[in-house]
């Protein structure tokens, strides 16, 4: 996701400088930079597989609406087994 791409530059890099599709950040000084290292913890919500795949690979955090609590535990375990390898 861009924006999620574009924040983590904006938040860890000094200058910080981002072209994508939608967003484009000339080289700038963006400050006060975020106690949190590296960066905040990033909150998404997600239901689909495919959403679910994308807070794996781009949040940190899943925020789940599913009625069940097994489902929602279920999803949190998911998350964060297949996004190990993508955390930063």
């Amino acid at each position: 996701m861009p924006l999620i791409k574009a924040l983590k530059k904006i938040w860890t890099t000094d200058p910080v400088e981002f072209q994508g599709k939608y967003y484009r950040i000339p080289k700038s000084f963006i400050g006060p930079k975020p106690v949190q290292k590296p960066h905040p913890p990033i909150y998404m919500a997600a239901y689909a597989p495919s959403a679910l795949k994308r807070v794996a690979t781009e949040g940190q955090r899943l925020v789940s609406r599913r009625h069940s609590a097994e489902r929602r535990r279920s999803d949190v375990r998911w998350n964060q087994e297949y996004g190990k390898e993508f955390r930063s």
